[in-house]
């Protein structure tokens, strides 16, 4: 079988389907704003794909904005690569988040991927990391809520979906026929969740918002409101509190927290000239700030980029109403869509994960399974001892934090 790239740094055979794809796609560096533009117009363009991220997150990463061209000059792809250095020599890892951006279903996967691929390693990259903006199986919120109130279940994966995306399952095998390997999300430092749960708003009425949430959720968010519960706008001074809310949630649900100068690096990249909508709303109860709901905007596309809620006062559900407003203001700036950010896949009910889910199924939301994280080795020397290292890194790091 040939392959837009072969695993082995050896060759150099930028071949698929009887084409060069050196001679088919032109890769080069485009300018912010040609970016964001395509990014914008594009129905898999996701906030992670966005310069002001790309920034915000850029820390000990260099980075670049890259457009892949076909033969007539037309744009059909772009990536916001993240590049990491290895401790000697040139070498990287490049990391491709919720992209490339490009036509999944009806464009060549193969040769825009072999593009990039063929750019990426003359520019030292030993492997190459992407996480597609594709999903590959839907499970509406009911099966969902019925399955954790049973014991025969104890994980999504056991739970027949309520859609298989012949896209994302189409796109998998083609990954794998051309050398790609999934990864173990659990092995991935900084994996993205593989679960994540959507709210469709396209066609919902103002009216309408409240009531794709389930009769008990609608109720705590009008309680909390009689309680006395209020939203508030946050600004730049709130994020040390936004902190401390965030780091309590994820030291509850085991995930990876921010450090204040990350949180920010994220408010100001996403607050000056970003082409889109960014707000973080508070639920503040007598001057305690219980609940956090941040969301960034591109397009018609809307993402929680920040949940985080305190275990003081539950019994107000603070949370509920942070959650409504949030997307009542996201309707408002015109998303068709509301993702209300990852979950874990466990369906136990006596997990904090499948209380997680049980919530935002109860919210109206709607559970996809994403294609995970994929590798594809150019250089399988250096590739292997990254693979091996990494994981070790991983250990260290989290034992010295500890100490």
């Amino acid at each position: 079988m040939s392959s837009a790239v072969q695993a082995d740094a050896g060759r150099r055979e930028d071949t698929h389907a009887g084409y060069d794809v050196r001679t088919e796609y032109t890769v080069r560096r485009i300018d912010e704003r040609t970016f964001s533009a395509h990014l914008h117009r594009s129905s898999t363009g996701r906030f992670q794909q966005t310069p002001h991220w790309v920034r915000a997150r850029g820390t000990d990463w260099d980075s670049e904005l890259l457009g892949v061209f076909d033969r007539e000059g037309e744009l059909v792809g772009i990536a916001a690569v993240r590049l990491r250095g290895l401790p000697v020599g040139p070498w990287k890892l490049a990391y491709i988040n919720q992209g490339p951006v490009m036509d999944w279903e009806d464009g060549d996967v193969p040769g825009v991927l072999g593009a990039l691929s063929a750019h990426l390693r003359d520019a030292k990259a030993f492997a190459i990391r992407i996480v597609p903006p594709l999903t590959v199986h839907r499970w509406d919120s009911e099966p969902i809520r019925a399955a954790i109130q049973d014991e025969a279940y104890q994980a999504l994966s056991q739970l027949p979906p309520d859609e298989i995306d012949e896209t994302g399952r189409r796109t998998m095998i083609t990954l794998d026929q051309l050398g790609w390997i999934r990864q173990d999300q659990e092995k991935v430092e900084d994996a993205q969740s593989v679960y994540n749960v959507w709210v469709p708003l396209e066609g919902v009425e103002e009216s309408e918002i409240r009531g794709l949430a389930s009769g008990s959720f609608r109720r705590n968010v009008r309680g909390a409101e009689r309680k006395g519960v209020e939203i508030v706008e946050a600004t730049r001074a709130d994020l040390p509190e936004v902190k401390r809310l965030y780091d309590e949630t994820s030291a509850k649900h085991g995930f990876a927290t921010f450090s204040l100068e990350f949180l920010e690096s994220m408010w100001d990249s996403f607050t000056d000239g970003f082409p889109g909508k960014f707000h973080v709303l508070l639920a503040v109860h007598e001057g305690d700030v219980l609940s956090v709901m941040g969301t960034v905007q591109t397009g018609r596309r809307a993402q929680a980029v920040l949940i985080a809620n305190s275990d003081e006062k539950r019994q107000l559900k603070a949370s509920n109403l942070a959650y409504d407003a949030a997307l009542h203001r996201t309707h408002t700036d015109g998303a068709v869509l509301y993702d209300f950010g990852g979950v874990g896949g466990s369906l136990d009910a006596e997990t904090a994960d499948a209380g997680l889910l049980r919530y935002k199924a109860s919210a109206g939301g709607v559970t996809y399974e994403y294609l995970g994280t994929w590798d594809l080795p150019l250089n399988p020397v250096l590739y292997r001892a990254f693979s091996t290292l990494l994981p070790l890194y991983g250990r260290l790091r989290t034992w010295r934090s500890e100490r």
